[in-house]
């Protein structure tokens, strides 16, 4: 467990659904202690797609 970077980056209190998706992909990059809810999977992979776009592709 990488404890600096949960220190350094608590969940936010009452996160909303975009809140928590964006915190375990960073999540799952930084420390991976644990996998990410089964509920989010699908939406933590596509953002994780589309910060891998190139500007120009995403705004299409």
């Amino acid at each position: 467990m990488n404890r600096n970077w949960h220190e350094a980056h608590p969940m936010p209190p009452k996160a909303t659904r975009q809140q928590r998706v964006e915190w375990h992909l960073e999540h799952v990059q930084a420390c991976g202690c644990r996998p990410p809810p089964a509920s989010l999977i699908a939406e933590i992979r596509d953002l994780e797609k589309q910060r891998l776009l190139p500007a120009e592709e995403g705004a299409a």
